[in-house]
């Protein structure tokens, strides 16, 4: 999936149309339309980020609009099952979205088949009824916009930043990329190309930082500067290394 609202766009399999098997799921993401319980429909709640991104043929992580649930799945033609994991644990903000958190989590237990048709995926039960309606998204970079909440202290390991300095990533159609080090403002260019990402030509404004600010900013240009993938999942965006270790963790 997209962050902050990005609209879909024809991919190369979009014409395909029939039922669906791992290796053509992997590596696409999919925005929740509606979901489908007791004969009734309910359309997605808006401004929430739910949906389902297919990490690799075996793995996904599911945005229900509150929380994101992690787990594997099997894609054969003519069935689809997952086996959900471990969910994060934040109180939704709406009684529409908990109902949809509810609703979400029951049906992907359920899902027994899945049917592309165009850019629309459709997910039913074991009698064939409708579950879950999800369209595709765009699997690039180009008009979102992000704030980092991890950074990879050079130390192999990724830290929280604090509420005082937080960066901030902007990526516009032209190739370049603007926002916040935590303390001053950056610019450069971004090129990305399927999961490969390479930042170059960072430049920043000179204003001093100081403490908390001062080391947040200098891990995240170091960071910033190690990128060469990324790995994108229902609100949420990883930069790696080459190696796969996080260098940038990010919400949309």
């Amino acid at each position: 999936m997209s962050a902050c609202g990005s609209d879909p766009a024809p991919s190369s399999s979009a014409a395909a149309s029939g039922t669906v098997t791992g290796s053509q799921l992997a590596d696409t993401g999919w925005r929740l339309v509606s979901i489908t319980s007791g004969g009734t429909t309910t359309d997605a709640v808006d401004g929430a980020v739910a949906g389902i991104d297919f990490v690799d043929p075996r793995n996904f992580v599911a945005a229900t609009g509150c929380n994101t649930v992690t787990g594997s799945y099997q894609a054969r033609a003519g069935s689809l099952t997952f086996s959900p994991g471990p969910m994060t644990k934040r109180a939704c903000e709406s009684d529409a979205l908990t109902a949809q958190e509810r609703a979400m989590v029951l049906a992907l237990q359920e899902v027994a088949s899945a049917s592309r048709s165009g850019d629309t995926l459709t997910m039913k039960d074991s009698e064939g009824a409708t579950l879950l309606t999800l369209t595709e998204q765009r699997r690039t970079l180009d008009g979102t916009s992000w704030t980092v909440t991890g950074v990879n202290n050079g130390n192999q390991a990724v830290q929280g930043v604090p509420d005082t300095a937080v960066p901030t990533m902007d990526f516009a159609a032209d190739g370049t990329v603007t926002g916040s080090t935590g303390c001053n403002r950056y610019n450069g260019t971004w090129v990305q190309s399927g999961r490969s990402l390479t930042v170059s030509e960072v430049a920043t404004t000179k204003v001093a930082c100081e403490g908390e600010a001062a080391t947040v900013e200098q891990q995240f240009l170091a960071a910033l500067g190690r990128v060469t993938t990324l790995r994108q999942s229902p609100g949420s965006l990883d930069l790696l290394d080459d190696s796969g270790a996080t260098q940038l963790s990010l919400r949309g």
